[in-house]
């Protein structure tokens, strides 16, 4: 059950805004697109984003129309896009991953004391922080895929399309989210907020697609507020 926690210089300021080239990004007001910066140098001076990665790789046994039989019992259910896209693997990547809390308890401080722009600004980084840390998980998993002279597919998240949010709880307990200090909550959400949990087919000749296409079918898409291109102003 490999873990991750050593990434080096990740997040840093040429990486920045490479996330607003998605499709759910949006266009900032210069005069915030300078506190966004303040604030992404003080993130990195305060040590506020730690990002952790914790995932395991695991044989398909069976599969269904909608579900996926893995070794030792476990069953994906509720997973019928991962049953499709991933019909020609061979394993599956169960994986979990942070950036931690840092930047979420420093906003929610700069609310408290009345720096409201501020800790939007910090909010602001953190988004940045979480997409960077995705694409970096991306290439972690591939590495992986590579020592095992295999390919890993794109990845599918519990709770995109037609794979039950409720799945996310199997794939933290499979993938050890508890090593890398994360949990579930009853709401089958991850904590911290700032965490993402993913599945990846392993194999040959696995389908990978351009990763905006994740905003074109993602259920939050219409209230998504990165999905409009309306300035941010301070």
């Amino acid at each position: 059950m490999p873990v991750k926690t050593d990434w080096p210089d990740f997040f840093s300021s040429p990486n920045f805004e490479s996330w607003q080239e998605l499709n759910c990004s949006r266009t900032l007001h210069s005069r915030f697109q300078r506190e966004v910066q303040e604030m992404h140098e003080y993130a990195l001076a305060e040590n506020l984003v730690q990002p952790r990665l914790a995932f395991v790789s695991m044989p398909i046994t069976d599969k269904g129309k909608d579900w996926i039989g893995l070794e030792n019992g476990i069953e994906l259910s509720n997973a019928s896009e991962v049953a499709d896209k991933f019909a020609a693997a061979d394993e599956l990547i169960l994986a979990v991953g942070t950036i931690g809390d840092g930047l979420e308890t420093a906003a929610a401080e700069m609310f408290q004391n009345k720096k409201a722009i501020k800790a939007l600004a910090l909010e602001e980084v953190a988004v940045a922080a979480i997409f960077e840390f995705t694409n970096a998980v991306f290439s972690a998993i591939d590495e992986f895929a590579v020592t095992r002279e295999l390919q890993a597919s794109s990845p599918i998240y519990p709770g995109h399309g037609s794979f039950g949010i409720e799945q996310q709880r199997t794939v933290f307990e499979q993938a050890g989210g508890e090593e890398i200090g994360m949990r579930v909550l009853k709401t089958d959400m991850l904590f911290p907020a700032k965490s993402i949990s993913l599945v990846f087919g392993l194999g040959q000749d696995l389908p990978r697609w351009d990763r905006k296409k994740d905003c074109e079918t993602c259920k939050a898409r219409e209230n998504c507020r990165f999905r409009n291109s309306e300035s941010l102003a301070a």
